[in-house]
Order: structure tokens, then sequence, then C-alpha cells
């Protein structure tokens, strides 16, 4: 259901999101690190319950990842202008546009679990991608907390999380 969710917003790249402007897509990852950045002692203390962490390093691991999705952001808007650039090369002119490609799999590792699942996230979203992000079996109670955020940031089916061990990354493979 996640993936057919996915595909469905994606709609071989006619859908809302492939479609917005990148300074749309963009926006919508500011808001949602806006949005999840007073969860940080929340989040923090369930990436050390859960995963072992201390409550320093979890706490680090979650302001390197508002540092990440801010960077992507900034990084996106920088690129944007570039993306549909007129370009002139050997006396040929040709227009250079980038795509999205279709639906990511974003799959994080138990040990950077808010971190590593957010930072494959970003760019896939960014660029018009939809994507699955099916959270670790150890390290996802910190992905639940942001749940509300997500969908509150991103239109239906753009963004679609899945719990499961990895049985579910093979058959979505």
């Amino acid at each position: 259901q996640a993936l057919d969710s996915a595909c469905a917003a994606y709609a071989e790249g006619d859908g809302l999101w492939p479609a917005l402007p990148a300074e749309d897509r963009i926006l919508a990852l500011e808001r949602f690190a806006d949005r999840i950045a007073p969860l940080r002692e929340p989040v923090a203390r369930l990436i050390a319950w859960e995963v072992g962490k201390s409550l320093s390093g979890s706490l680090a691991e979650f302001d390197r990842t508002i540092a990440c999705l801010r960077e992507t952001a900034q990084e996106a808007r920088e690129l944007a202008s570039q993306w549909e650039a007129e370009r002139s090369r050997g006396g040929i002119l040709a227009r250079v546009g980038r795509r999205p490609l279709g639906v990511a799999l974003c799959l994080g590792p138990f040990n950077y679990p808010f971190n590593e699942s957010l930072a494959t996230l970003a760019p896939a979203l960014v660029m018009g991608n939809t994507a699955v992000l099916k959270a670790p079996r150890i390290g996802r109670l910190c992905l639940a907390a942001i749940l509300e955020p997500l969908r509150q940031a991103f239109p239906p089916g753009v963004v679609n999380v899945i719990f499961g061990g990895p049985e579910l990354a093979s058959a979505l493979m």
C-alpha cells in the first residue's frame, strides 16, 4: 500500500509533487525541518533509549539532521536556477533540465536511525521524487515521533513510512 501510494503520488512524473516548482518543494522541506525542530529532546530521548546511544550523542544526531535538512534545502535552492538553464558549448545551444526519477526507497541504519533516514529522504524529495521510508527495525521510535510533521509538510502519498523487518525492504526492492 505504501509503494502504491508513492507511485500514485508520483504518477509517472505528472503527479502534484513532481510537477510542483522546485521552490515549493524546497519550502515544504524547510517547513518540515521547522516542525520537527521543537521535538529535539523527545526524539533524542527515543534514540538514546532504543539504540543505546548517549543522550548527548542522540542530541548531536538530531542537530546534525536539522542542519542536513536545511543545507539540502539551501543547496537545492542554489542549484534550482541551473536546472532549466540554457547552455552553449561549441556553437550548440541546449536547454538542460533535471527531472525526478520516480519513487525512492529510503533506508536508515539502526545506529543513526534519524539522521541517515532523513538524509536520504531530503534530496529525493527536493528533486521531486516521492518516497517510501522504511524505518529500521531497531531505531524506529524516533521516526514514529515525526509522522504528524511529515503528514503536515507534504501532500498525501509523497512520503510513506513503513515499519517492519528486513522482509519489507526486499519485497519493495
